[in-house]
């Protein structure tokens, strides 16, 4: 994960908070946080950021930069720090857990942290308690490195937040010899001899792995539950059942699998889904699989589409249709969940033509449209600080379809919202809708289509959505608008800015000023060098306005 980072002291550490709080990282919008940060002196050390009056973070630092590297688990509130090459363990306070003595030592994860000691391989548990193999391992932990970092674009170096390994299946331990993983008990005991290229990351009980080309999986006792016989296995979308695949021809020219990521969808030659105990849930037979939410799965044999149950294979339901796509979207925003209300319905095609079909197979829509597009899956970003809008949003019943280049708003019950005559069409909340017409971008109403905003602009870079404003960001200029009256409040030209309460810090020419975006009213002029300047302005004349 990369993060726009501004690392230091002072007030360079109170915008890295801020820049964390607003991107939902690892501030929460009330409260408080520990993070590493870099001194001016080139050494680590640990600060707290706490919110306070006019919702300001106010940063504190509670372990003074003196270490050479420091990274800090939020999850068990412990800080790994190296000092004069040797690598220990420190609290949320400073007050150390173990001795600095370890000549590697990796961030707490699931209540262990890798460590190495004489050339030894071993962990130690939140309370300082140390466990050292006996065995001569090149390492322990699966096959993938988990590392947070802060991108050091601004800035000449990047902030490590945390770095760790997965070190356990079940109670069994991942150890590496030779270049290969394997797996041994807590006494050592050999479950499985180091022969795997790669542990996989895991979920649930089950994990994948892989000798040479071919994939299987384990369980958390270290027996093979599938054979390692599969060119892909994938199970991102769902933690119990898991998606495999086999190619039955080889080509050195081709990759070795398609992946169509819009619909989230792997095309090899034979698919089928296992569950994560190993077993078939559906055979691996099908050109097609996408497992559904309610016990079927959509599958396609010879250009035929159908939904078939589970286990059984039993034919439920049959498609004429060529191609049979799912609207998926997962982001933060909206993650893919069973009540999303856009997982019950398809695009199909035929003839040329797309059209709507809902879970049991009835035609939405005509067979009709040049193009069907899930309005989630569009390049603008849209985010919500915090989140306001939930999978019952209204929102995530539009879909938006093409005709003849143009494009329109309809809604799963197949009603027209926009009439298809604009160049792009975008919903953004229940209410407003951004559309391109003739390179003209405009934010109108959906429901009377009056245009609401001109938004004068090359590129649209990002919507916020609060529970009562809407913030568009585009080229040098911010619009921000009330969500009640849907009225524009103001438009600010800027070169960066921060969202602070309900306040908006904005930074032209290289100085800062403050608008109240409840009113769009400028609060102070952009006269100050730094925020701490700034926010001392911004107390005097809150303290006046009080008296």
């Amino acid at each position: 994960m990369k993060y726009k980072t501004a690392i230091d002291k002072g007030m360079e550490m109170k915008k890295i908070c801020l820049f964390l709080c607003f991107s939902g990282f690892c501030l929460s919008l009330c409260g408080q946080h520990i993070y590493p940060f870099q001194g001016k002196n080139g050494k680590f050390g640990l600060a707290n950021c706490k919110y306070r009056e006019f919702d300001e973070p106010q940063v504190k630092v509670i372990v003074k930069p003196k270490y050479d590297s420091c990274y800090y688990s939020w999850d068990n509130e412990i800080a790994t720090v190296k000092l004069n090459n040797k690598w220990g363990f420190i609290d949320n306070k400073g007050k150390k857990i173990t001795p600095i003595k370890y000549d590697f030592a990796r961030s707490f994860n699931d209540g262990h942290a890798i460590v190495k000691l004489n050339g030894k391989w071993g962990y130690v548990d939140t309370n300082g308690k140390e466990k050292i193999l006996l065995g001569n391992y090149d390492g322990i932990g699966d096959s993938e490195e988990h590392i947070a970092h802060i991108d050091g674009t601004d800035f000449e170096r990047e902030m490590v937040i945390f770095v760790f390994k997965k070190l356990f299946i079940g109670d069994l331990i991942i150890v590496k010899s030779n270049g290969k993983y394997g797996l041994i008990d807590t006494n050592e005991n050999i479950v499985t001899h180091c022969k795997y290229d790669e542990i996989e990351k895991f979920r649930r009980l089950s994990v994948p792995v892989r000798i040479g080309d071919k994939w299987g999986m384990i369980n958390d006792e270290g027996k093979e539950i599938l054979p390692i016989q599969y060119d892909f296995i994938n199970n991102e979308n769902n933690d119990s059942i898991f998606i495999v695949c086999l190619l039955e021809k080889e080509d050195e020219d081709e990759d070795e699998y398609e992946y169509e990521y819009e619909y989230d969808i792997y095309w090899c030659d034979k698919q089928g889904v296992v569950d994560y105990k190993g077993e078939n849930v559906i055979s691996l037979k099908w050109d097609y699989c996408l497992p559904l939410y309610n016990g079927t799965t959509i599958v396609k044999f010879n250009e035929k589409y159908s939904i078939v149950e589970n286990y059984t294979e039993k034919e439920i339901l049959s498609f004429p249709y060529t191609e049979v796509r799912p609207f998926l979207y997962t982001s933060d925003r909206y993650p893919l969940r069973e009540s999303y209300p856009l997982r019950s319905f398809f695009k199909v095609k035929l003839d040329g033509k797309w059209g709507i079909i809902d879970k049991n197979g009835r035609e939405i829509t005509p067979m009709k449209y040049c193009n069907v597009i899930n309005p989630y899956q569009e390049k603008i970003r849209v985010s919500t600080y915090p989140i306001v809008q939930t999978e019952n949003s209204k929102t995530l019943d539009y879909i938006v379809v093409e005709l003849n280049e143009k494009r329109g708003i309809i809604d799963t019950a197949g009603n027209e919202i926009l009439p298809i005559i604009y160049d792009k069409c975008l919903p953004i909340t229940e209410n407003l809708t951004l559309v391109v017409l003739d390179d003209k971008k405009n934010l109108i109403k959906t429901d009377t289509k009056e245009k609401i905003l001109l938004i004068e602009c090359e590129d649209i870079n990002r919507f916020d959505i609060y529970p009562q404003h809407i913030f568009i960001s585009c080229d040098d200029r911010l619009y921000y608008i009330d969500k009640t009256s849907e009225k524009l409040l103001a438009c600010v030209p800027f070169d960066d800015y921060l969202f602070i309460g309900n306040h908006i810090a904005v930074e032209r020419n290289s100085r800062w000023g403050y608008f109240n975006y409840d009113t769009g009213k400028e609060i102070i002029p952009c006269e100050y060098d730094d925020l701490s300047q700034l926010r001392n302005k911004l107390k005097k004349i809150i303290k006046k306005q009080r008296q």
